[in-house]
């Protein structure tokens, strides 16, 4: 993934969830597959920072998806909801 981050475009959480509906948790879980490039700005000494992704990073994950699931990443963090019949 080689994009150029100086004159990238990064976005927040919530913006991403209102043009894409990718929710925080999802990008998170999409940025440590590496399918999503992510940048988190802290203040020297301060405990919270902002998490930002990069725009093209996530306009080239959906691009790959091509069906609309992620079954590699999803797979390891789906819950089984289903009952099992004994």
């Amino acid at each position: 993934m080689g994009f150029d981050v100086r004159n990238a475009v990064w976005l927040e959480a919530k913006q991403v969830n209102e043009v894409y509906g990718i929710k925080r948790s999802s990008l998170d879980r999409r940025v440590k597959a590496g399918k999503i490039v992510a940048s988190e700005d802290k203040k020297y000494g301060a405990r919270k920072g902002t998490k930002r992704y990069l725009h093209d990073s996530i306009k080239q994950y959906i691009d790959s998806l091509g069906n609309g699931v992620d079954k590699e990443t999803d797979q390891k963090y789906r819950y089984n909801t289903e009952k099992k019949v004994a």
